[in-house]
């Protein structure tokens, strides 16, 4: 049995390639799409026909991933582009050599669950789809009730767990990642925003500290949040922005929070604890179906 898990993101999706259920490796590659080749003008987008690597979804040819950001004009996904887009690019690229493929979807893309089903049905395998969040619960050992902050280069998943249910109904995501918040500040590329963090740009600095206070005020303006939020209950912290957890200040910091290792491989590190039947609690089993 070979399994493909696919995260995406912004900036970047990540992947774990498994076999009877030991993993192989893990990878991150650029959310990027070209349909332009550099070789040819920007302008002729059918340019990309010729070249090599370029992989073909409704009549159209892309370059994927790391070919599109070294040999293409890389274009970064829109939101109502995952589902459509990036995802089955994705698959085209990896997924026909497995079994069975696990993706992962925002909670503002749920309702398009089937939809996204219905589009990866040429995938030679069985296709399975899972909220994004469910990864860091895992690892965070599935506590009862807490609330996930999976935050991303433009996004922040927020996973609203109750009694061992992963409650889609108060679950969200916001615009408040935290590349979405120093693009507000830096006068950068995307790619150069995400680069900058990984390299620790100086020009960085002041974003760390007031990187939080702006995504508390963001949550605060959500109905839900307000309904749902106090600082008793458990938070887990994921995603890239969780590197940046010792810059929240004190006084908005929740009394009980959980750092991921590894933060931004977590919903693909827990998904895999999940496949290889390492999560004994049955409640999470039978709560939570795919």
């Amino acid at each position: 049995m070979r399994e493909l898990i696919i995260d995406p993101g912004y900036s970047y999706t990540k992947l774990a390639f498994l076999r009877d259920s030991k993993t192989e490796f893990t990878a991150r590659e650029a959310s990027a799409v070209s349909s332009a080749n550099l070789s040819f003008s920007p302008l002729e987008f059918d340019g990309v026909k010729t070249a090599v690597g370029a992989i073909e979804w409704n009549g159209k040819k892309y370059l994927v991933g790391k070919e599109a950001v070294l040999r293409g004009l890389p274009e970064l996904p829109k939101q109502n582009e995952f589902i459509k887009t990036i995802l089955p690019l994705f698959v085209l690229k990896y997924g026909n050599k497995f079994d069975r493929i696990h993706v992962l979807i925002s909670p503002r893309d749920w309702h398009l669950k089937k939809e996204l089903i219905d589009i990866l049905s040429f995938a030679k395998g069985e296709v399975k789809v899972y909220p994004q969040g469910i990864g860091p619960w895992i690892l965070a050992g599935c506590p009862k009730d807490c609330i996930v902050f999976d935050i991303g280069f433009r996004t922040v998943e927020v996973i609203v767990v109750s009694s061992w249910v992963i409650r889609r109904d108060l679950s969200f995501a916001l615009e408040a990642g935290i590349g979405f918040f120093a693009g507000k500040i830096v006068a950068d590329t995307p790619f150069n925003i995400a680069e900058g963090f990984i390299k620790k740009d100086s020009r960085f600095e002041r974003i760390k500290r007031d990187y939080w206070i702006y995504l508390f005020n963001q949550l605060d303006s959500v109905r839900i949040f307000k309904d749902v939020y106090n600082p008793s209950i458990p938070v887990v912290l994921s995603g890239g922005g969780a590197y940046l957890h010792k810059f929240m200040p004190d006084n908005i910091k929740p009394g009980k929070i959980k750092v991921i290792k590894n933060p931004e491989f977590a919903n693909v590190n827990g998904l895999i604890k999940l496949l290889r039947q390492e999560v004994k609690n049955e409640k999470v089993h039978q709560n939570n179906p795919s």
